[in-house]
């Protein structure tokens, strides 16, 4: 069969066209547009099943570029959003004992202590953070803070464990150093 160049590119438009046609349908969502910034989780999706009393750790394990090394976990209410590192662990929380110190943070301004960690080999302390230093930014896979930590389950990753204890605090350490801290009290060492 022989087209002329003119038949030749109206057939290959209504091939083009009839082929994109079932490509999308009304009620589709628009692809987003930039998919580096995955739109927000809207809801936590339920905590991964501990087995036994240790945590399946690669569950908490951070998912974006750059965090894969991380472990990401909050307690039940999301009052303490915490971070396991390779060199560092720590906790952000509004909601930390009345007498957790003012100190001045990275601008040198006052303010009480809304995060506590510490760096491996040192003392744990409380920590004046600008920005929320522990907690995992959402993303369509986890929600921000982490995955929920069920009080009692042992997390441990880089040589450091932590567990959400009974009364909705934090506690974790790294060899001779670490952390429990409650919004009643605080044990630093």
């Amino acid at each position: 069969m022989n087209l002329s160049p003119h038949r030749a590119l109206l057939a290959t438009t209504a091939c083009l066209t009839l082929a994109l046609a079932g490509c999308g349908s009304d009620n589709e969502q628009p692809s987003n547009p930039n998919p580096a910034k995955k739109p927000l989780a809207t809801s936590a999706p339920p905590a991964p099943e501990p087995k036994g009393e240790e945590a399946d750790a690669d569950a908490y394990r951070g998912i974006v570029k750059g965090t894969e090394d991380n472990y990401y976990f909050s307690n039940a209410d999301r009052s303490y959003s915490c971070t396991i590192a390779d060199t560092f662990v720590g906790c952000n929380s509004k909601n930390l004992p009345d007498d957790a110190p003012e100190l001045k943070n990275a601008y040198g301004q006052k303010e009480k202590a809304n995060a506590v960690g510490f760096d491996y080999g040192q003392p744990a302390k409380f920590i004046a953070a600008t920005n929320p230093t522990y907690t995992y930014m959402a993303t369509e896979e986890a929600p921000e803070g982490g995955q929920e930590l069920p009080a009692g389950v042992k997390l441990t990753a880089h040589d450091t464990t932590c567990t959400v204890t009974d009364d909705g605090g934090v506690s974790c350490t790294h060899k001779d150093n670490g952390f429990t801290v409650t919004p009643k009290k605080a044990d630093l060492h």
